[in-house]
């Protein structure tokens, strides 16, 4: 079991990383709700 649960870690983190890169690219509950962003950087803001 523990080596089907580590295999499927390894494509779960692959997979992760493409989702993540994507998210990145474009983010649509970003710009739907901009106004929900507390943690805007300072150079966003200035």
């Amino acid at each position: 079991m523990w080596l089907i649960f580590g295999v499927d870690l390894g494509s779960l983190y692959l997979v992760l990383e493409s989702t993540k890169g994507r998210y990145v690219e474009l983010p649509p509950f970003q710009d739907a709700m901009p106004e929900k962003q507390p943690d805007a950087p300072p150079s966003v803001v200035s």
